[in-house]
């Protein structure tokens, strides 16, 4: 079970990355092209211990992902810039369904295994429901409808991501070496495909860097990277890549107890934590 522990040190990072960018007040698609920049330059030294595979699918694959995945951290970026981390992840439930079945349908497999048991099978979709109910819960005011409406395509799209990100990373003969080259040719793609918008963006405004951001993705650059490889790491471990998911979606407990630790002002219900902390028990105890 070294996926749990991997998803719980990913979801922490993540969180920490998430939260930070609502106090740096940065635009997401700025915040991500920057990030992406460091976080491939951090990785750079680690180029001799990655490995590389020979199937060109590999790198098509990731490279429609990175496309993908600049559309979703734009959009949380910005979701946790004005709002907060916590809104920034309601893209979560439909996330996690789609992720499950998708993955199910591409692992006949497991979907033959959890057809013969039911009990196991049960556990797991009340689980999903427990979380996803959970959520609405959390804090209630946290959003309306035009929020909702904004994380659903990204729920899917982080759907896609979640599903393709297992596909690609299972044939790798070791763990770290191909989690770190997918995590350093993702960020390299995210790179090249932003920074041109960028510049088209800005061209004859100056500075065209710009020196506060490129700090703020210093800090943004390595905890996402952090997460990122922990992540891609679990995906491989995990018999489907929507569990990792669901201990990702602990975030808004990891946000509440922050709160309380700084004495922050927070409206978050403890009981619908306490619920989504049992969602996640009864899926590692119906998937141990």
């Amino acid at each position: 079970m070294l996926w749990v522990t991997l998803a719980f040190l990913s979801s922490f990072a993540y969180t920490a990355q998430t939260e930070l960018n609502r106090g740096f007040q940065c635009n997401g698609f700025v915040l991500n092209t920057y990030r992406a920049g460091v976080s491939a330059l951090m990785l750079v030294p680690f180029v001799f211990f990655m490995e590389w595979p020979s199937d060109p699918r590999f790198y098509l694959l990731v490279g429609v992902c990175s496309a993908v995945a600049i559309v979703c951290l734009m959009t949380q970026y910005n979701m946790a810039a004005t709002s907060n981390g916590r809104v920034a992840n309601m893209h979560l439930p439909i996330n996690i369904f789609i992720t499950f079945f998708a993955w199910l349908a591409l692992d006949p497999q497991q979907l033959k295994a959890l057809m013969g048991d039911h009990t196991q099978l049960g556990f797991i979709l009340l689980s999903f429901v427990i979380l996803v109910v959970s959520l609405q819960f959390i804090r209630r005011n946290d959003a309306g409808w035009r929020t909702l409406m904004v994380m659903v395509p990204i729920g899917v799209l982080y759907a896609f991501i979640n599903t393709m990100t297992k596909y690609v990373l299972m044939d790798g003969q070791t763990l770290l070496a191909i989690s770190l080259t997918f995590v350093l040719v993702s960020n390299v793609l995210q790179f090249l495909f932003s920074f041109p918008v960028h510049v088209g963006q800005n061209l004859g405004r100056t500075p065209l860097f710009d020196k506060g951001i490129l700090r703020q993705s210093l800090i943004i650059g390595f905890l996402h990277t952090a997460s990122w490889i922990l992540f891609s790491m679990c995906m491989i471990l995990t018999p489907n890549p929507a569990y990792p998911v669901v201990i990702t979606a602990l975030n808004p407990v990891w946000f509440m107890v922050y709160y309380k630790m700084r004495g922050t002002e927070d409206h978050a219900s403890p009981y619908a934590g306490a619920m989504m902390v049992l969602s996640a028990i009864i899926l590692l105890l119906a998937t141990s």
